[in-house]
């Protein structure tokens, strides 16, 4: 077993360095764009079971009292997510490089954006949501 010894200072700026910190920002994004933490959102309760981190309290504690009402929904989510994934590699394997993703709501894990980019680095994705509780994204232009 190797038995490393890092200070924190050091481990921080060595993720800084990989890019592999958290977005310390995600929350006050959230703030600014008057997002009630208080209250419930099924696109972060989505996030929850597909095991993201954009989600709250409110949003973790909901999806545990549905998931005890019925169990299948968790897995349900994930094998939705498994399925876009799959049909975005398809269509990028055989050629389709732009993609409108309707009712985006906010990234989590596997997203249009990201299977299609992964797929075909050249690919353009759209995305487009109805949320009013969605706080605009690194990278996205917080069109109204």
């Amino acid at each position: 077993m190797l038995n490393v010894q890092i200070s924190y200072t050091a481990l921080i700026e060595e993720l800084s360095r990989l890019d592999m910190l958290p977005d310390r920002n995600r929350f006050a994004r959230w703030r600014d764009a008057d997002i009630d933490p208080s209250k419930l959102n099924m696109a972060r309760v989505y996030d929850y079971w597909l095991r993201g981190t954009n989600n709250l309290t409110a949003d973790r504690e909901l999806a545990e009292a549905m998931a005890t009402r019925d169990p299948y929904i968790p897995a349900s989510c994930k094998a939705n997510r498994a399925f876009l994934g799959r049909a975005v590699r398809y269509l990028a394997a055989h050629g389709i490089r732009q993609f409108l993703d309707i009712g985006s709501g906010i990234p989590t894990a596997g997203n249009v954006h990201e299977v299609a980019e992964q797929a075909e680095p050249e690919s353009r994705v759209v995305t487009a949501s109805a949320d009013s509780h969605r706080a605009p994204w690194p990278g996205q232009a917080g069109l109204p």
